[in-house]
């Protein structure tokens, strides 16, 4: 969308802002992620993702959600919360789920 506009961003550039823009929201995704974690039931997947300027070819987009497919106002909430990682290893399951 920037070269639309003239605009030549490196993805070094791009990467930062995501980075700042991830601590600067970290609060408003740890009070759903304790929700969350609260639930009796979590689903839990990952995807492959593809990565431009990522040393690992493929990396992953974790999901992990409770509550229901459509609006609720029952007793579970229906939070989505995803989380990057460069691989499928268990810690990052184990670091998620750490309150």
């Amino acid at each position: 969308m920037f070269k639309q506009y003239g605009i030549d961003l490196s993805c070094k550039t791009m990467a930062q802002w995501m980075i700042q823009s991830q601590l600067a929201l970290q609060r408003l995704y740890e009070r759903p992620r304790v929700i969350l974690l609260r639930q009796s039931v979590i689903q839990a997947d990952e995807t492959t993702l593809k990565v431009i300027c990522e040393t690992k070819n493929t990396c992953y987009m974790w999901l992990y959600c409770c509550g229901t497919n459509s609006p609720s106002d029952g007793p579970i909430p229906n939070i989505v919360l995803y989380d990057y990682q460069n691989s499928r290893r268990g810690q990052y399951y184990r670091d998620f789920t750490y309150v």
